[in-house]
């Protein structure tokens, strides 16, 4: 079985030991053949142009998609980022590739404005990314959808810089990945 996991930085594992990143816990604990696919800054525009490459091309079982907190940083429409998103399910789907969507962690506005720009409205990005879910529900079917932007609690232990995750807030993810994970695969198979 194998599992490309693409995304920005949040699935490449930014700010932590490389051990530390939620997809390679996933990969030292399962029997899968994992792969990371995160790339640092990346919108759902850069992953949707890389997306044949780094993972249809690839022949996976299953696609772990986790996009859109760069694109609402840099002011891109929920509607943009959901159609992105849709077009990468819609190619897994059409390639025999049971996608997985994860809806991004939300932003820690108090630790992002210091570390980040100020300028930007990060109670906004965090409304943005509570509506996704229901806006894929809509438009997508049997795609299991998976939010970690209820999941990842909203106090600075999890968050490195108001975006990233510390390796708590990787693990918190690796663990609910990897408590459900069997049973995510039989649903998905």
């Amino acid at each position: 079985m194998k599992i490309v996991c693409i995304g920005d930085s949040l699935t490449y594992g930014y700010g932590v030991s490389p051990s530390k990143g939620w997809v390679n816990l996933l990969r030292a604990s399962t029997k899968y053949d994992i792969v990371n696919k995160g790339v640092n800054g990346d919108t759902t525009v850069g992953i949707l142009s890389r997306f044949s490459r780094d993972c249809i091309d690839l022949k996976p079982n299953i696609a772990v998609i986790m996009a859109g907190t760069n694109d609402l940083l840099t002011g891109r429409s929920i509607d943009n980022i959901v159609d992105n998103i849709i077009y990468m399910v819609n190619d897994c789907v059409n390639s025999n590739v049971k996608p997985v969507v994860l809806i991004p962690p939300l932003t820690l506005p108090r630790l992002a404005e210091v570390s980040w720009y100020s300028s930007i409205d990060y109670n906004y990005v965090n409304d943005m990314i509570n509506i996704m879910e229901g806006l894929f529900e809509n438009n997508i079917k049997d795609t299991l959808i998976i939010s970690l932007n209820k999941l990842i609690p909203l106090y600075e232990e999890y968050y490195i810089d108001g975006i990233h995750l510390t390796a708590l807030g990787n693990e918190i993810i690796f663990n609910k990945l990897s408590s459900d994970f069997e049973d995510q695969i039989k649903k998905l198979s």
